[in-house]
Order: C-alpha cells, then sequence, then structure tokens
C-alpha cells in the first residue's frame, strides 16, 4: 500500500535525558535540513517535495537565526536550535 501524508512533525520531547552520553538537564536538537521525498499527485516518483508553509516552535533564546524556519531552507550551514518540547513542522498540501 501507499502512505499518505500532508504535514511532517519533528518534535522533541520534554523531560531530562537518562542516559550516559547526554548530560544536559533538557533535551536539545539541532537540525541543519529536512527534506520530504514522495510523490506529490501525478508528479515523478520521489520528487522533492516543497513544503507550502512551515511553522514551529521558537529556538533556545529566540534567535531568529536559528528559528524553525533554518530546518526547511535548503541550506545546511543554517539551523533549527531547540531546546525542551521543541518542534518543527511541515505543510506539504499541494493541491
Amino acid at each position: 500500500g501507499s502512505t499518505k501524508a500532508r504535514y511532517v512533525r519533528y518534535a522533541v520531547p520534554e523531560g531530562k535525558p537518562s542516559n550516559g552520553y547526554n548530560t544536559d538537564d533538557v533535551y536539545n536538537c539541532n537540525i541543519a535540513e529536512i527534506e520530504i521525498y514522495g510523490e506529490p499527485d501525478n508528479t515523478q516518483l520521489y520528487g522533492k517535495l516543497s513544503p507550502v508553509s512551515v511553522s514551529g516552535t521558537a529556538s533556545w533564546n529566540n534567535q531568529n537565526s536559528t528559528n524553525y524556519s533554518k530546518a526547511f531552507d535548503g541550506n545546511t550551514a543554517t539551523y533549527f536550535d531547540g531546546r525542551r518540547n521543541c518542534l518543527v513542522q511541515s505543510d506539504h498540501n499541494h493541491r
């Protein structure tokens, strides 16, 4: 069967990591790029899907230079800097 999706969300959990390699007091994330591939409507199979819109939570310290849009800007030199219960989301409604 085929899988259909409109939204893609990457979420970082609330709470404190309990492992030997992450000693921070909260979960953190840095996302350089998220790219979604698939078949929107009747186009070529596995073409890159460009989001119609992106959204997310504020970056750590509310810095615009590392906000959620950086995860979808096509530039691996920029990134979203999230901390504690953060997320980035894209809407791929191509109809």
